[in-house]
Order: structure tokens, then C-alpha cells, then sequence
């Protein structure tokens, strides 16, 4: 019994020394913003992708909550998410940057950075373009001219559409229509970045592959998860 015991504490120390290094992946948090969603209406497929998008990137992603359209509480959410990730996780909204009255997403990321909203030139530019390519005039009324309005000082990242991802500090603003939004995370990949995945397995010498210690590094770099238990 005591060598069992010496056996596994050994073991032990082996899998807490391979973990101790690892880095810390960034973290990220998912809100999504639509009543259509809370009445059961819309399925939200989005945070779903997105979470199996960023595991497969090396990122933690410890929020996902779904939203109202109201401007304060879009604002307190992308406050409070920010804050939790940090200035290198990612906090991505998805929904409310349409025409419609009740698109409101682009205000409410200006609120909470306390920034004025600005009408951005280029995407302006490639939205009529896209207009008149799809012969539906160029009359670039008040309402889609708000899907041209950004927080001032936002980056904007092209996509392979004439929406782009408009990033303002930490926060990514996606649109709700799934395939649109992959087409967008899809063209750039590269932008998000966490801790490539790698899988260690810390066997004692002459030990049965049953005490092995299976470790997933994703959630075996000091996360809030912890490392993973012996299988």
C-alpha cells in the first residue's frame, strides 16, 4: 500500500511539474444580442460556433449570455465582458447591426467606450457598390446608413463582404445571420490567437497505462478549470 502511494505521488509531481509552465491561454466571452432569440423564435447557433471556433484556436471562453435589444443592457454586458478578459482576451457580439429600428448594437459599443459614433467612408463606399450589384439602387437612406456608423476610433477588419468586423479595443461586432457571421470569422482566422493544443501523457516507468496522466493542455495551462484529473 505505502509503495502504491509513493508510486502515484510520484506520479502526481510528474503531471503537476509538466503543467506548472504552460501559459495562460487569453480568455473570451460571447454575448448575444436579440429578442427574436430569447422568445424561442431564432436558434442561436452562433455562440456555439464561435465557442468551437476559439477551442480549436487555443482560447478559454468562460461568458456566453444572451441579451435583449436594449441599449443599457448591451451596454453594462460589453462593459462587464470587456473587463473580464482583459486587453488580450476577446469579447464578440453577434446581432444588431442591421437597418432596423431596433439594430442597435454599434450605438450601444460607442456608449460603453464613451465614444461618438462616426460614418466610416469605405464601408459606405463598398456598400453601394454592393447595392448596385444586386440592382437594388443606390439610395443609401438614413437606415442603411447606420449600418455604416461606427464608434469613433473602432479598427475595421475586411471581410470577404462588404461588412466588415468592427473592433473596438477588445470587443469584435459580429451580425446575427450565421453564415454571414462565419464568412466574416472565416476571413480572419488569423486575428485570433490563443495557446496552440497539444496533448501530454506523463507515465511512471513501469506503470499500467491505466495510471497515466492524459493531459489536454488547453485546459491543463492554468485556466480557471484547472488541469485535467487522472483518467
Amino acid at each position: 500500500m505505502l509503495l502504491r502511494i509513493l508510486h502515484h505521488s510520484s506520479v502526481h509531481r510528474a503531471f503537476m511539474s509538466t503543467t506548472a509552465a504552460l501559459p495562460v491561454p487569453p480568455k473570451a466571452a460571447i454575448c448575444v444580442i436579440g429578442n427574436e432569440v430569447l422568445s424561442g423564435k431564432t436558434l442561436d447557433t452562433n455562440s456555439n460556433y464561435l465557442s468551437k471556433f476559439l477551442f480549436g484556436r487555443g482560447v478559454d471562453v468562460v461568458r456566453i449570455s444572451v441579451i435583449p435589444d436594449e441599449e443599457d443592457v448591451i451596454v453594462d454586458t460589453v462593459r462587464s465582458f470587456s473587463n473580464l478578459v482583459g486587453p488580450n482576451g476577446y469579447v464578440f457580439t453577434t446581432g444588431g447591426i442591421g437597418p432596423t429600428h431596433d439594430d442597435i448594437t454599434y450605438d450601444s459599443i460607442a456608449k460603453a467606450f464613451d465614444v461618438p459614433l462616426e460614418l466610416h467612408e469605405p464601408t459606405k463606399e463598398a456598400l453601394r457598390q454592393y447595392l448596385e450589384g444586386e440592382h437594388r439602387g443606390d439610395d443609401l437612406n438614413s437606415d442603411r446608413l447606420r449600418m455604416v456608423t461606427f464608434p469613433q476610433g473602432c479598427e475595421v477588419l475586411t471581410t470577404s463582404t462588404w461588412v466588415p468586423i468592427v473592433k473596438m479595443r477588445n470587443v469584435y461586432v459580429l451580425p446575427g445571420i450565421p453564415r454571414l457571421m462565419k464568412q466574416m470569422v472565416e476571413s480572419n482566422v488569423d486575428h485570433f490567437k490563443g495557446i496552440p493544443i497539444h496533448q501530454a501523457i506523463v507515465r511512471h516507468p513501469g506503470s499500467p497505462p491505466s495510471s497515466s496522466y492524459h493531459v489536454c493542455d488547453r485546459h491543463a495551462r492554468r485556466s480557471s478549470k484547472g488541469p485535467l484529473p487522472p483518467r
